[in-house]
């Protein structure tokens, strides 16, 4: 029996981030995540490192909660996995179970709330365990959080 390690891993990406779309300016329709490029299939990211691909997940949690205020696993979900392709319900069921947050649940940018939600991305996105627990600490660690809070005027958690 042949195991098959899911695309996410194998291509560091285990959020499954989807690479930037080219807009009609040529231009990307975001900034591109610290060692990212485009997957083989063309649709998806693939990442330099499995810390990247992981930090590319907390960046992206992180815009949405600064910039969207999209603070809650319900939401949070929602625009990480739309409806068209996914069941939202059943994911943010999963991600609770995982957690043991509440889907509404008011989610702080911190490491002790968003650790458990990212862990629990790459687990439902990937079909289990397949990124080491130290890869989540190492890439909270590489973010500039306290640059985050003071460039969005976030009163920093203690």
């Amino acid at each position: 029996m042949k195991i098959i390690t899911p695309r996410g891993v194998r291509s560091n990406n285990p959020g499954n981030i989807e690479y930037p779309k080219v807009g009609k300016n040529g231009k990307l329709s975001r900034t591109l995540y610290v060692g990212e490029s485009k997957g083989e299939d063309s649709r998806f990211s693939y990442f330099d490192t499995i810390v990247n691909g992981v930090r590319a997940v907390y960046m992206n949690l992180l815009h949405g909660i600064f910039n969207h205020h999209t603070d809650s696993i319900w939401e949070m979900i929602s625009v990480w996995a739309p409806k068209g392709e996914n069941d939202v319900t059943a994911y943010v069921v999963h991600v609770c179970r995982l957690t043991g947050l509440s889907a509404m649940q008011t989610i702080e940018p911190t490491i002790n709330m968003l650790g458990p939600i990212v862990h629990a991305i790459c687990v439902h996105e990937n079909g289990g365990e397949f990124v080491l627990p130290a890869v989540f600490k190492d890439a909270w660690n590489s973010i500039d959080i306290k640059g985050l809070y003071k460039k969005y005027n976030y009163k920093e958690i203690v």
